[in-house]
């Protein structure tokens, strides 16, 4: 893998997974119900479980890949459209809001830290969602494990690192994020970003 391969998943990653979706949105309504021992070990468990899930996507890709060059690139195709009707989705929805604060409670952080592994990891969506993402930042022409070590621990440190930023603004920002406007544009910026992805991947393809 080319360090210039690599930079273009570092952005497109930060990219899409700065999109708040069902994981984020759990991880901040923890943060604001619960505070930050709670979070952090949502945030874990959501590291986790992307790691996995990534790793059993990539494993199906390895298949895939020495199997047949042309089903691999139809999946880029398939993920072409994937992104751009689910940016398009995005745009058009509505302004979600994070649960209501909770009353104090004592809660488990294993039990938590195991609920977010298992909302990210084990979730069907986000492993066809890593199968139809890294057909474009692989290179076929380049061993394919070695590849595997260096993508999953780039994808858990810059997960770690969203995921994180996102409980700490959930915690400071409540009330601005909560605003219809603020929501409406935090969709549409995702929606854009999703688009775009999808006719990335499409140019990709076809290049």
């Amino acid at each position: 893998m080319s360090f210039s391969l690599w930079l273009s998943f570092v952005a497109a990653s930060a990219l899409v997974i700065a999109i708040p979706g069902p994981t984020i949105v759990l991880i901040a309504t923890h943060a604001v119900s619960y505070g930050p021992r709670v979070a952090a070990a949502m945030v874990l468990g959501s590291a986790l479980g992307g790691a996995t899930a990534m790793a059993v996507a990539m494993a199906g890709l390895g298949v895939l890949l020495t199997t047949s060059t042309v089903v691999f690139t139809c999946l880029k195709l398939v993920g072409a459209a994937y992104f751009f009707c689910l940016g398009v989705r995005m745009w058009r929805q509505g302004a979600t809001k994070l649960a209501a604060p909770q009353p104090a409670a004592r809660v488990g952080l294993l039990k938590v830290f195991f609920h977010a592994f298992l909302v990210t990891g084990l979730n069907p969506k986000g492993i066809a969602f890593f199968v139809l993402f890294l057909p474009m930042f692989i290179d076929k022409h380049a061993p394919y494990v070695p590849q595997m070590l260096i993508l999953i621990p780039t994808m858990v440190v810059l997960g770690l690192a969203n995921d994180s930023l996102y409980a700490l603004c959930a915690i400071r920002l409540r009330n601005v994020i909560q605003r219809a406007s603020v929501m409406r544009a935090i969709n549409r910026v995702g929606g854009t970003i999703l688009a775009g992805l999808g006719v990335a991947i499409a140019m990709h393809r076809s290049s």
